[in-house]
């Protein structure tokens, strides 16, 4: 699913559940962290390269190849497991906001079909369980569909 709707799910969602303004910000900056990590890392992989070899051609397959793991790794139920508790348990009390990322990893399952990183893994690194998706996100209808469902529940029941 692309960033601004990962963003403005996660926001409506803490908005129905009755979360104050400043916490649904939050909650949707964990929506998009899993695309921002891989991002990030697919910067530096780039920059690192680049300084060694200065040719894109040549640096766009390790690139990939590595920022695979940190796709796999950022997209992983397992891995927010591990930082919802360790944050849960560093602040006392569940650590709610953070779902944002479980629901960004839940929308991309069945959001991916056909994309580079498919399948999906969501139980990566311990279980090689795969989910293909059932759309691409990119697909002209399911855009449609998505950014009028998201008009409808963002204005509709605001």
């Amino acid at each position: 699913m692309d960033f601004f709707s990962h963003v403005l799910w996660t926001y409506v969602l803490f908005r129905s559940l009755g979360f104050a303004e400043q916490d649904r910000v939050l909650a949707s900056f964990f929506g998009v962290l899993p695309d921002l990590a891989f991002v990030f890392a697919g910067l530096l992989l780039a920059g690192k390269y680049w300084l060694a070899d200065r040719s894109f051609k040549r640096i766009r397959p390790r690139v990939f190849a590595k920022g695979l793991l940190v796709y796999r790794s950022s997209h992983s139920l397992v891995s927010f497991a591990v930082f919802f508790v360790l944050a849960s348990l560093l602040s006392g009390f569940p650590y709610w906001l953070s779902f944002g990322w479980m629901l960004h990893i839940l929308l991309d399952l069945g959001t991916h079909k056909g994309s580079p990183v498919e399948p999906q893994k969501p139980f990566f690194p311990f279980w090689n369980f795969s989910v293909k998706g059932w759309i691409w996100w990119r697909n002209p209808y399911f855009l449609i569909i998505n950014w009028a469902l998201l008009a409808l529940v963002f204005f509709g029941f605001s």
